[in-house]
């Protein structure tokens, strides 16, 4: 497996959009659609949109 790298902005941006907290997830494989990342901790994996749209108003 390659070595995991931190989110750019970009990349937190997509993972937060999934309703995740880009603090606890590193980048694996960044493809033209989709990013692979892994959780810090648990070391589970998902694979997920790159173009995600944000949800506005934030936390509720």
């Amino acid at each position: 497996m390659k070595r995991p790298k931190k989110l750019t902005r970009e990349q937190k941006v997509a993972v937060s959009a999934h309703g995740l907290n880009p603090d606890n997830w590193m980048l694996i494989e960044q493809t033209k659609f989709y990013l692979k990342i892994i959780h810090k901790t648990f070391d589970k994996t998902r694979r997920i949109g790159r173009y995600a749209i944000p949800k506005k108003g934030g936390k509720r």
